[in-house]
């Protein structure tokens, strides 16, 4: 996402939030099946031609 905002020209700024820690076993990886689910859903998204590609300076 902040490398597709960065792409489109938009301005990135970082803003502190309260938070609590996570309770509970994470859900990506944790298991086989949350691990494989990410990895394929980034690849899907790396493979994505990025908004410059095509683009002369």
């Amino acid at each position: 996402m902040v490398v597709r905002a960065a792409d489109a020209g938009w301005r990135i700024t970082e803003h502190d939030v309260p938070y609590t820690p996570r309770t509970g076993a994470s859900k990506v990886t944790g298991t086989w099946r949350g691990t494989w689910h990410a990895v394929r859903d980034m690849s899907r998204v790396l493979r994505e031609p990025s908004a410059r590609e095509g683009v002369t300076p």
